[in-house]
């Protein structure tokens, strides 16, 4: 079975899937490796799968920004992510007490996934700007990225999130 650091270098791509609905997939050479979609009416609710494994997000107040991952059918959360107050830099805080950083670089339509310690593991980039597809490269191996694979799609998720609330609040 693949990990996520056999992927070190490769150009991975995610794009939306179906124009109407909300579901993304995260490729290498156009073979899915995993996959964010909609569980609820709400959009409160997300799913994540690939690796085997199967995680939900769900937004536990409407109130916070917080976000909370958990294994499918599981009550224990393994991943919980925090948002600054202006977004520049974002939390995700994992079980054993590791952090990652996200990191928008707002002018240069991209974003990275940095440790504690302002190494850049994973950067995104938007072929376009606002659209999809985007360019994944994980640039680093870590152990986190290989045991949880889903945070390149919960960072995806919460960037795109930015994105939804910016143009919403422009129009």
């Amino acid at each position: 079975m693949k990990i996520l650091s056999d992927y070190i270098g490769h150009e991975l791509e995610i794009a939306n899937k179906y124009i109407f609905k909300s579901f993304y997939e995260l490729k290498a050479n156009g073979i899915p490796i995993l996959s964010i979609r909609n569980t609820d009416f709400w959009g409160n609710r997300h799913e994540i799968a690939g690796f085997e494994k199967v995680w939900e997000i769900s937004k536990p107040s409407i109130w916070k920004s917080t976000l909370e991952v958990r294994e499918k059918d599981s009550s224990t959360v393994i991943a919980t992510f925090e948002s600054s107050a202006f977004g520049k830099t974002n939390t995700i805080t994992l079980p054993r007490g590791e952090k990652l950083l996200i990191v928008t670089h707002v002018w240069k339509s991209m974003y990275e996934m940095q440790n504690e310690l302002g190494t850049t593991l994973v950067s995104f980039k938007n072929k376009k700007w606002y659209s999809s597809p985007i360019n994944v490269t994980v640039n680093k191996k870590a152990e986190v990225l290989d045991k949880y694979p889903f945070i390149l799609l919960l960072v995806f998720f919460t960037v795109l999130q930015r994105q939804h609330q910016a143009a919403a609040v422009s129009v």
